[in-house]
């Protein structure tokens, strides 16, 4: 085996190596900043009138599709899922 086989890469090579990393972990970060989503809840809030429960949950701007969404009744839960949008609330579950 040749003892010079651990040599150090030309330093043009290394450049260009460093330079090559440097553009794809910038475009990287680049994504994911633009993948943030712009909407996001804000606050949830629950009433009771008569019989039903009243849902309100108030959002940074409009929601542009319906959620899509589910329940149970034992436990009784409900499942809503807003595409694109983000959790402002500091909770991930609310009572």
């Amino acid at each position: 085996m040749n003892s010079g086989a651990a040599r150090f890469l030309p330093g043009w090579l290394l450049r260009a190596a460093l330079l090559l990393a440097a553009v794809i972990l910038g475009a990287g970060v680049a994504h994911a900043q633009q993948a943030a989503p712009a909407n996001a809840i804000e606050s949830i809030s629950a009433n009771q009138q008569g019989p039903n429960v009243v849902l309100n949950i108030a959002m940074r701007e409009a929601p542009a599709k319906l959620p899509l969404g589910f329940a149970i009744t034992n436990p009784a839960r409900i499942a809503l899922d807003f595409g694109a949008t983000a959790n402002a609330t500091g909770k991930s579950s609310h009572d």
